[in-house]
């Protein structure tokens, strides 16, 4: 029986989304009586390093690298967002071992801009909510107010669009920039939320939407998931993309902040749509973001790549 090596961050605290992945997946293939060997870390550097197929690569933690010995072919799960950087540890790996790279940060132009030569390796995976699933209160919408909700970090010309909400003096835009100490109870409290790009298109915030069954509205996304995410789980807002920079940003940020505005008054009081999207997001989530899902389809993405036999 051919040897399956796990390589990947695990821990036992519960905060951390990936870590716990990467724990339960090597659980799961013990399970299965799969001959599972650890390759342990080493060095001192944050991005540790590891041993594979007799050369030295390192990766960031939000990455699980699962290989055949024998092959000596891998399959990458990841929810990085820089490829440069994770083309850059695997410098060391041929690219002829990667088999493939499932990616929750899946966007047709950024590939062919940062790692153009492995874009036919490169497939859609899933996104993650910023903690692990266990600590968000599930299906709690619960309006009180008509506003729409947003706290979060200001990423300069990414999310230069929430200054410009914030500064427009419309009655019930609650989006501003920073921390709130008080943000589950105020989000699920609002009408709806608000979401937008982070350090990429997919944000930690969309499917800790999804979860809690919060209705929100969001520039369409550019990038793709595994699944195809439905109209119905959110307010899409159309806007043109400028991919002169790391992550897309708007071309027309006042025309995107103006449209914006323009669809949360037009949704605000139909309580019974928002009830719908509330319904939809949350059952999206629960069909295809547990963590027993998603680890239970990346152990027949293993399958299918051929990495098990």
């Amino acid at each position: 029986m051919s040897s399956i090596l796990h390589l990947g961050e695990k821990c036992n605290n519960t905060s951390e989304w990936f870590w716990i992945f990467n724990s339960r997946f090597l659980e799961l293939l013990q399970s299965k009586k799969i001959n599972t060997k650890v390759v342990e870390p080493y060095g001192k550097d944050y991005y540790k390093k590891r041993k594979l197929f007799g050369h030295e690569i390192s990766f960031n933690a939000n990455n699980l690298v699962i290989a055949n010995e024998d092959t000596e072919k891998c399959v990458v799960f990841t929810t990085f967002f820089d490829l440069l950087q994770l083309k850059g540890g695997f410098k060391n790996l041929p690219v002829e071992n990667i088999q493939a790279i499932y990616s929750g940060h899946y966007d047709e132009a950024i590939i062919e801009r940062d790692w153009p030569e492995i874009k036919d390796k490169i497939k859609p995976w899933y996104f993650k909510p910023w903690w692990a699933n266990s600590r968000y209160e599930e299906n709690c919408y619960n309006p009180t107010n008509d506003s729409i909700y947003f706290r979060g970090l200001l990423i300069p010309r990414v999310r230069d669009l929430l200054t410009h909400l914030d500064n427009s003096n419309t009655p019930g835009i609650d989006i501003k920039s920073g921390k709130s100490e008080n943000y589950f109870k105020e989000v699920k409290a609002s009408k709806m939320a608000f979401s937008i790009s982070g350090i990429r298109d997919m944000c930690n915030r969309d499917v800790e939407l999804w979860l809690m069954g919060i209705p929100f509205i969001r520039p369409r996304f550019t990038s793709k998931l595994i699944v195809p995410i439905p109209d119905d789980t959110y307010i899409p807002v159309e806007w043109e993309s400028n991919y002169n920079y790391p992550t897309p940003i708007p071309a027309d940020v006042d025309t995107l902040a103006k449209d914006v505005i323009e669809k949360y008054n037009e949704v605000k009081g139909n309580s019974k749509l928002l009830a719908q999207i509330s319904k939809n997001g949350y059952n999206f989530y629960k069909d295809n973001f547990t963590m027993d899902h998603i680890i239970q389809k990346s152990f027949e993405i293993l399958k299918e790549e051929g990495i098990l036999s």
